[in-house]
């Protein structure tokens, strides 16, 4: 094949309309399951069966939604399709397990209220007792200005006269 009939990876970029990123992303994670070439500039070069591979990849992944792991599997295995969900044999007791997750979030968000409540009634006898040592302060204040007062008052004051 010569490099005429090869594409740059821009071109083809513009041919998938995919962006360049996307490609470079899938060249790393499909490695050496997209036949490619590198230029003697190390250009990546595409060939009609490199092209064929990443729109395979771009339909299995954009269209028919399949994972990065499936996808892989697919072009590993000369094009077997995994299988999409095999949580009976993963995991077969998952419902008994989600059971125990929500009975687990149900006890930590209880434990988390109580938290909350019991922070919000220190924070309820704090204010009350600062409250009560401001009356406290307030009215020691009002007698120290009183006493103050009752201090610079002329002498012929304190016996009712003018």
């Amino acid at each position: 094949m010569e490099s005429l009939e090869k594409l740059k990876l821009k071109e083809v970029s513009a041919l998938l309309k995919e962006t360049p990123g996307v490609l470079r992303n899938w060249l790393r994670d499909y490695k050496g399951l997209i036949p490619i070439e590198k230029a003697d500039n190390g250009f990546n070069l595409f060939g009609p069966e490199a092209i064929a591979k990443l729109r395979t990849i771009q339909q299995m992944h954009r269209q028919q939604g399949y994972s990065t792991r499936q996808i892989e599997h697919y072009l590993r295995t000369g094009e077997e399709v995994a299988a999409a969900v095999q949580s009976v044999e993963m995991v077969p007791d998952a419902p008994q397990a989600l059971e125990e997750i929500k009975e687990q979030l149900r006890q930590l968000t209880e434990r988390q209220d109580d938290l909350a409540r019991q922070q919000l009634e220190i924070q309820r006898e704090t204010l009350r007792r600062l409250n009560e040592r401001n009356e406290m302060l307030t009215l020691l204040l009002e007698q120290r200005r009183e006493e103050r007062e009752k201090a610079q008052r002329p002498w012929w004051k304190f016996w009712g006269r003018e």
